[in-house]
C-alpha cells in the first residue's frame, strides 16, 4: 500500500499539477468589475456545503481509451476516464489508504479537460480558445467518528466555460470560478442535528501570471453552523468569514491593491429527491481598501438557484440573483441583477444530448457613468453515432450568440459564433 500511495504522489505532480499550468491570456478586468470580486469570493467563503446536502448524480457517459492512465491501474486500482462531449474528458480516482485502524484517508482527485474546436465563425475567438482547458480537484479526507478533516487543492483555467457546471457534475462542493487555484483546510464536529466547521483558505486568480494583468493573493478564515430539520429535507446554515486580499503582481506602473472585510452569510437548501432542490442564499460583506482605510464599502448578494428534473433525462436550472455594492465615501451605489437558465436534454434517441443556455444581466450606477446590459444564448447538440466501424465517435454543433448595449455611451456590441467539432477513435 505504501508503494502505491508514493507512486500516486508521484503521479500527481507530474502528471495533474503539470499540464494545468498552461499558459494563458485574457483581457484585464475593468476597475468596477474588480470591485465586484469581493461579492463572488463572499459566496464561495462559507466553504464547503454540509455533507448532508445531497449531490446531483453525474450524467452517463461512455468510457474512452484511458491513455496515459493505463500504466497506472495495477497500482491505483480503478481510474475512470469517461467522454463528455465532443474532444472532452473527465477523469475520476477514489481510493482510501490504510496506515493503521482507524486512520485510512480517502484520496479523491478528478479532472475535466476540453480541447480547442474545429471551427469558429469568428477568427479572433477562435484563437482565443486554442488552448486545452482543464478544471480539477486534489482531495484528502480522514474521518473519526463524529470529527472529520480535511485539505483540498482546486485549479481552473482562465476562460473554462461554465465551471459551475461542472462543479456539480464532478460533485466539487465549494463554488469555482475562471481562472483561480485554491488551497482549503478544514475541520468539522457533529453534534445531533448541528454540525460546526472550521475553515481556512488560499487563492490566487492570473494563474498564468500574465504581466499585465494583476494577480490577487486572497485568504479567508472562519466557521460555520448548519442545522438539519428532522422531519424533512431542509438544512440551515450560518456562516462568518475573515477576508484578505492583497495584489502580488502588479502591471508595470500601477500601485498595489488591497482589501480586508467580514463577510456574513446565510443559507436555506430544500431537497426533495431527484425531481427537485433548490438553494436561497444571501451575504453582507462590510468591507475597506487595506491601502486607504478611508474608502469604505458594503456588499450584499442574493441568489436563488433550483434544479427540476421532470423526468430523469431532462434537467432544468434556472437562477435569479442581485447584488448590491455600497461605496460609503462618495455615497455611491452599484447594482447588478441578473438571471439564467439551462436546459439539457440526454440521450434524445439513445444518441443524442441538447442542451440551452441563456442569461441576461444588468449592471446600474448612480454615478451615471455605467448602464449596460449583457444578453448571452448558447445551443449545443452532441451525436454519437452508433456504428460498429466507429465505436466511442462524437459529432457536436454549438452556436451562441451575445449582445453587449452601453446605454450611457450608446454602443452595442455583438458576438455570434459556431463550433463544428468531428471525433473519431483513430
Amino acid at each position: 500500500m505504501s508503494n502505491r500511495f508514493v507512486l500516486l504522489c508521484f503521479w500527481i505532480q507530474f502528471s495533474f499539477f503539470a499540464p494545468v499550468f498552461a499558459p494563458v491570456v485574457v483581457s484585464q478586468a475593468s476597475e468596477l468589475s474588480e470591485k465586484f470580486i469581493p461579492a463572488e469570493e463572499a459566496r464561495s467563503h462559507s466553504e464547503e456545503v454540509s455533507d448532508w446536502e445531497a449531490q446531483e448524480e453525474s450524467a452517463d457517459t461512455n468510457v474512452v481509451d484511458p491513455g496515459d492512465f493505463s500504466r497506472l491501474k495495477g497500482y491505483l486500482g480503478e481510474i475512470v476516464i469517461e467522454s463528455d462531449g465532443v474532444d472532452s474528458s473527465i477523469w475520476r480516482y477514489e481510493d482510501n489508504f490504510s496506515f493503521s485502524p482507524g486512520f485510512d484517508p480517502k484520496l479523491r482527485l478528478v479532472k475535466k479537460e476540453a480541447h480547442l474546436p474545429y471551427f469558429s465563425s469568428s477568427p479572433w475567438q477562435y484563437e482565443r480558445y486554442e488552448a486545452t482547458r482543464r478544471l480539477g480537484e486534489i482531495k484528502l479526507t480522514q474521518e473519526l467518528n463524529s470529527f472529520s478533516f480535511g485539505t483540498a487543492f482546486r485549479h481552473v483555467d482562465d476562460d473554462f466555460k461554465d465551471p459551475a457546471r461542472y462543479q456539480r457534475i464532478l460533485k466539487i462542493k465549494n463554488h469555482l470560478r475562471s481562472d483561480q487555484e485554491r488551497v482549503d483546510f478544514w475541520a468539522a464536529k457533529k453534534v445531533g442535528l448541528f454540525k460546526v466547521r472550521g475553515f481556512y483558505s488560499r487563492s490566487w486568480d492570473n494563474v498564468a501570471e500574465d504581466p499585465e494583468r494583476f494577480q490577487m493573493l486572497d485568504s479567508s478564515g472562519g466557521t460555520r453552523i448548519s442545522f438539519k430539520t428532522p422531519e424533512i429535507p431542509l438544512f440551515f446554515s450560518l456562516s462568518y468569514a475573515k477576508n484578505r486580499s492583497e495584489s502580488i503582481l502588479e502591471p508595470e506602473g500601477l500601485k498595489p491593491r488591497g482589501r480586508i472585510e467580514d463577510s456574513f452569510s446565510g443559507s436555506l437548501y430544500y431537497f426533495a429527491g431527484s425531481a427537485f432542490d433548490v438553494t436561497l442564499s444571501s451575504t453582507y460583506s462590510p468591507g475597506r481598501n487595506s491601502m486607504h482605510p478611508e474608502e469604505q464599502d458594503e456588499i450584499f448578494w442574493h441568489e436563488i438557484r433550483a434544479n427540476i428534473r421532470p423526468v430523469w433525462h431532462i434537467t432544468i436550472t434556472p437562477a435569479l440573483s442581485y447584488g448590491d455594492f455600497r461605496y460609503l465615501l462618495h455615497g455611491e451605489r452599484t447594482e447588478t441583477p441578473s438571471a439564467s437558465l439551462s436546459i439539457s436534454y440526454s440521450e434524445l434517441f439513445d444518441s443524442v444530448d441538447l442542451s440551452f443556455w441563456g442569461a441576461y444581466s444588468e449592471t446600474r450606477g448612480t454615478d451615471q457613468y455605467q448602464d449596460d446590459m449583457t444578453v448571452n444564448t448558447a445551443f449545443e447538440i452532441n451525436w454519437r453515432p452508433e456504428y460498429d466501424l466507429l465505436p466511442e465517435s462524437n459529432i457536436g454543433l454549438k452556436v451562441a450568440r451575445g449582445r453587449y448595449i452601453d446605454r450611457v455611451y450608446e454602443d452595442v456590441y455583438d458576438d455570434f459564433s459556431t463550433k463544428l467539432s468531428i471525433r473519431f477513435p483513430f
